[in-house]
């Protein structure tokens, strides 16, 4: 990334002063269409809902490009032995609004 910083500063003088003020600065690809898309449904939604959205559009509308499949198996009892499950339970899930109660 600092070559491009580099190049792009060489070329233009404002890049320079921004690739200054802004380090860290990245470019996104996005097609204009779902860019269009996902400014419009930005409007009074939080990402996940918007995500939620674009998705559905997607899964809808789009053509299926491929499937990943992320398949993670569950751990034994003996990792869950040495420490408070319910606390880890609720460090996963902080969003949550009830609590996992190890009592139950």
């Amino acid at each position: 990334l600092s070559d491009l910083y580099d190049h792009w500063s060489n070329q233009c003088q404002r890049m320079k002063e921004i690739a200054k003020q802004l380090p860290g600065i990245r470019v996104v690809h996005q097609d204009p269409w779902e860019c269009l898309i996902s400014f419009i449904t930005s409007s009074c939604n939080n990402i996940k809902r918007i995500t939620s959205l674009l998705d559905k559009l997607r899964s809808t509308y789009g053509t299926y490009i491929c499937s990943i499949v992320i398949d993670i198996e569950s751990s034994t009892i003996n990792v869950y032995k040495d420490f408070n499950l319910s606390n880890r339970l609720n460090k996963i899930d902080s969003n949550k609004d009830g609590k996992f109660d190890s009592k139950t």
